[in-house]
């Protein structure tokens, strides 16, 4: 669209035709007069093209899938297991990993709505999750271990002991002032 914009601003106050723009801009003649004739682009045309690796295969890919949406999450297909079926099951039919990673993608980009929904499921209610232990000391501060991180989230941390540390801070100053401590 930038481009589009500068060879229209230079063509009306600059060179003025459309050799010049393409020459001074570097882009062929087409191109500006595609700017000059509309203000946006015209959108970029993609053709499918035929998968004939894949094709022969493309319904088996297709079953495993579909009845992966009904099994146990731990228990689905990824592309390496399908690739690895392909290999044993259809050897006459020699496909890629990476043919089959692709179509997997799409096809699970495609099923979007319906995964993203039984992935929410799977989660427990925010009223089952186990709270952190709250600790004075920031670097004592740690997640019970069902949702422990090898690297504490500084963030998680600050906001388990924020209140913590304001009760801590007042109860710590009255013993101060009742001692009669200096430090």
């Amino acid at each position: 669209m930038e481009l589009f914009a500068e060879i229209r601003r230079e063509y009306q106050f600059g060179v003025g035709t459309i050799k010049g723009v393409s020459r001074k801009l570097g882009v062929h003649r087409r191109v500006v007069r595609q700017a000059l004739a509309d203000a946006v682009p015209p959108p970029r045309l993609y053709q499918a093209r035929a998968k004939p690796t894949l094709a022969p295969v493309q319904d088996f890919i297709d079953r495993i899938l579909e009845a992966d949406r009904t099994a146990p999450r731990k228990e689905r297909h990824t592309a390496r297991r399908i690739h690895d079926r392909l290999c044993r099951e259809r050897a006459d039919a020699p496909v890629a990993a990476s043919t089959v990673r692709e179509y997997v993608r799409g096809w699970k980009r495609a099923d979007g709505a319906g995964s993203a929904a039984r992935s929410r499921s799977d989660t427990p209610p925010a009223a089952n999750v186990p709270r952190p232990i709250v600790c004075a000391n920031a670097s004592r501060a740690r997640l019970p271990n069902a949702y422990s991180t090898s690297m504490p989230n500084r963030a998680a941390i600050a906001a388990m002991t924020a209140a913590a540390s304001k009760r801590l801070l007042s109860f710590s100053f009255r013993i101060r002032c009742s001692t009669g401590s200096s430090t």
